[in-house]
């Protein structure tokens, strides 16, 4: 099982529209209410591809009497953790060319004894659940301290758990300093982060190997916009394409992208075949109007379509 923990979570709703013009009134047919947040966008994705997962949430009773009804319709369980007395939101306007524009809210100011409340309770629950693998994933809510996931990585670290990244910024490399299996981040933060902006191939394998050796993470990867993708193993570091499909939503196609990895992981495929369960996990929610909703049929026909070259790092 894998219990996914996301701090910052989100009511969002999808707006489906014919054009995008800012200024004007526009009607909105059949819009899509979700609870979102990578994390829980991962435990959706990967309960689709048949993977157990459990999702951590963090409010209190007040707001859970909101999200509670709605996150219950889900496949995969929620639990309720300590967290604050209500929900960021956000709204993305999506036009059938398949051009999103995200609204996104910062989210409810931590104290103090928010933020030790929750780390209780998701030591109690990484003890309780003893899951093979914890997704630590999204932005930190305004006052949470920078080293949350660090502190998280440490309770998991302390039960021999692994843990995976999907973070930005100092959050992710101090968390990386305590031991991750694996990170995945997006090209911008890549930069952010570390303040390098890889263009060709051997570049992206230098950054990838230098990533991996300095904090000891297993694997790691990159997305690198046109839906290309860089991933760095022990083993070899391959540059990856998406077969192209009509694009319909690409909101949480980074989290697809790193449910199929997990899946891939948790069979013990090697490199490539990772690989490609990645890329078409993210390719196939880039074809749905829904966050991190997958066909795993879908899935599957994708990954042979998939395009792999292993690249080196610089002589």
């Amino acid at each position: 099982m894998i219990l996914t923990i996301t701090p910052n979570p989100m009511m969002e709703r999808t707006y489906p529209v014919q054009t995008h013009n800012p200024g004007t009134n526009q009607r909105v047919e059949n819009p899509i209410r979700q609870v979102t947040g990578k994390g829980l966008n991962v435990s959706r994705a990967l309960t689709d591809l048949g993977l157990e997962s459990k999702a951590l949430l963090p409010c209190n009773d007040f707001a859970w009497g909101f999200v509670g009804p709605i996150v219950a319709e889900e496949a995969f369980e929620t639990i309720q953790v300590q967290g604050p007395p209500g929900f960021r939101a956000g709204f993305v306007v999506v036009t059938p060319n398949g051009k999103s524009t995200a609204y996104y809210e910062d989210g409810l100011s931590w104290n103090p004894a928010m933020v030790q409340g929750f780390l209780s309770s998701i030591e109690e629950n990484v003890r309780g659940l003893s899951p093979d693998l914890v997704v630590l994933a999204g932005s930190l809510p305004p006052g949470a301290p920078v080293d949350l996931y660090a502190r998280i990585c440490a309770i998991c670290s302390a039960a021999k758990i692994p843990v995976a990244l999907d973070a930005v910024g100092p959050a992710l490399t101090m968390a990386l300093q305590e031991g991750a299996l694996l990170a995945k981040i997006n090209l911008d933060e890549f930069t952010e982060t570390f303040g390098r902006t890889p263009v060709h191939d051997h570049e992206f394998a230098d950054a990838l190997n230098d990533l991996r050796d300095r904090y000891s993470v297993k694997a790691c990867a990159v997305t690198a916009g046109s839906g290309a993708a860089f991933f760095a193993f022990e083993e070899g570091t391959y540059r990856a394409v998406p077969p192209e499909v009509p694009v319909r939503n690409p909101v949480g196609s980074g989290d697809s992208l790193l449910a199929g990895w997990l899946l891939a992981h948790s069979k013990g495929l090697g490199p490539e075949e990772s690989v490609r369960s990645a890329m078409a996990a993210g390719t196939a929610n880039a074809e749905r109007m829904t966050v991190a909703v997958l066909d795993a049929i879908r899935v599957q026909e994708l990954k042979g379509q998939v395009m792999i070259a292993a690249i080196d790092k610089q002589q």
